[in-house]
């Protein structure tokens, strides 16, 4: 099946309306990822608060040197069973 290529003319009006529309549909994203990201950070620290409260310890720095030295086991178990160039990808990502 052959589609006919078609060219479109629109007056300067209209393009500037499709140009606005566009911006504003952009804007619009741009809110709703803010609006996304503070319910992600506020459900966040409401479940930390909620740990807190039962009596869980939240440890909330953490030294990443260390915490990678104690992974080291669990990442050789890992390699056996799903390959050490896929742990890999995964430790190289930042």
């Amino acid at each position: 099946m052959c589609i006919p290529r078609l060219a479109v003319d629109v007056s300067k009006d209209v393009g500037q309306a499709v140009r606005r529309r566009q911006e504003g549909i952009f804007r619009g994203g741009q809110k709703a990822g803010a609006a996304q990201r503070k319910k992600v950070n506020d459900d966040e620290n409401s479940g930390i608060a909620q740990l807190e409260k039962e009596g869980v310890k939240v440890t909330k720095t953490v030294d990443g040197n260390a915490f990678r030295e104690a992974l080291k086991p669990a990442y050789a178990s890992y390699a056996k069973e799903f390959g050490a160039d896929n742990i890999k990808k995964i430790q190289d990502v930042r």
